[in-house]
């Protein structure tokens, strides 16, 4: 997989990345591929206190099943 993280501006960062999961069983089981992508935003609204919007991308295949699942989440963090 990889990575790339960056300052959008003072208080935002960006992130973005991609990883791939590929099974092989060579004969013994069905093989597998998972591709997840994702991508981030991170704010710092106050001090100590920062807001992280990531969506997520899954797209799996395998011998006989496969699907695409989007995940959004929003995390508000406050630093002690």
């Amino acid at each position: 997989g990889a990575t790339l993280t960056g300052d959008i501006s003072d208080y935002t960062k960006g992130q973005v990345g991609a990883h791939l999961d590929d099974w092989d069983y060579a004969g013994s089981g069905p093989d597998h591929t998972r591709w997840v992508y994702r991508a981030s935003i991170r704010q710092r609204i106050l001090p100590y206190v920062y807001a992280r919007l990531l969506y997520q991308y899954e797209d799996y295949s395998s011998t006989g099943a496969n699907f695409d699942e989007s995940l959004y989440m929003l995390t508000v963090t406050h630093l002690f």
